[in-house]
């Protein structure tokens, strides 16, 4: 939960030196971007489904089945966004300082 939250807010934090550095398709930052919203949203019913197979009494094994999908989902949810993510970086370029140009007056 904590990671999540972590890379959700690290994700708002380097956009912001990112959009100084290259210019690529809002569409592109869109997507890793709800994606990784969806990720932050599944995480929670995740982590209560978790507790409710630990401190549940009866019918636990509903509980864990119920977490284990959840699990599975995060994780589904965990590996598109960091897809998407590498894209935005190896591909597209984004958040990689672009060197300015030699100049050729030099002497």
């Amino acid at each position: 939960l904590l990671a999540v939250a972590a890379a959700f807010i690290s994700g708002y934090q380097g956009s912001e030196l990112a959009n100084q550095t290259f210019v690529i398709s809002q569409d592109y930052i869109d997507q890793h971007h709800s994606w990784g919203r969806l990720l932050l949203f599944a995480i929670f019913p995740c982590v209560a489904l978790k507790l409710c197979s630990e401190w549940a009494t009866h019918n636990r094994s509903i509980f864990k089945a119920f977490y284990y999908s959840f699990l599975l989902i995060c994780l589904g949810l965990a590996l598109r966004t960091g897809f998407l993510g590498g894209e935005l970086v190896f591909k597209h370029g984004a958040g990689v300082f672009a060197t300015p140009p030699a100049s050729k007056d030099i002497p």
